[in-house]
């Protein structure tokens, strides 16, 4: 992958490598038999999304939110420089589900499918990467199952954390 001289090649291919990792970590045992063996197979397509317009990968000030309503979570927000996002079979998000709290401890993992209604997508343009679309993502009322939670609500920071930990080694040793 590093010889290839781009990684666009290492972000489109292994998405999965960042995407799936926190449903690993925390997801239920009834969500990973539903998500992984079709990502793991290649049949579906997952992607990570944590940047936002206003703030990037700052995961402590994240602004999307995912309120409780039932069995659901209603997301409100927008994603921007998602790999892969246009395409997407499954999007594991940092949203925040405890609006009141503005630091780390009101952030969950939330996976939402890609056909989640309300959910629109921006392909974005760009000079490099050609080999994978990258997204802006906006989530309008979008209404996720509760059971689509990876970890305990409002305590996704240290997942996603140890999410970046691993991403940020593997990319190191492709540079070097």
């Amino acid at each position: 992958f590093a010889r290839s001289g781009s990684g666009g090649i290492q972000a489109s291919v292994n998405s999965h490598t960042i995407a799936m990792p926190p449903l690993l970590a925390a997801g239920s045992e009834a969500l990973k038999h539903r998500v992984l063996p079709g990502v793991i197979s290649g049949e579906k397509i997952a992607a990570l999304a944590v940047t936002e317009p206003s703030g990037g990968s700052d995961v402590a000030s994240l602004k999307t939110t995912a309120v409780r309503d039932g069995d659901h979570f209603v997301v409100n927000g927008e994603k921007t420089f998602i790999t892969l996002g246009m395409r997407a079979d499954y999007i594991t998000a940092a949203v925040r589900t405890d609006p009141s709290n503005k630091g780390a401890g009101g952030v969950s993992v939330l996976l939402i499918e890609g056909d989640t209604p309300g959910l629109t997508r921006t392909e974005l343009k760009k000079m490099g990467w050609w080999v994978s679309d990258t997204a802006h993502l906006h989530f309008d009322n979008c209404r996720v199952p509760v059971t689509n939670l990876s970890g305990i609500e409002n305590q996704g920071f240290k997942t996603l954390m140890h999410n970046f930990n691993s991403e940020r080694l593997f990319l190191a040793a492709l540079a070097y």
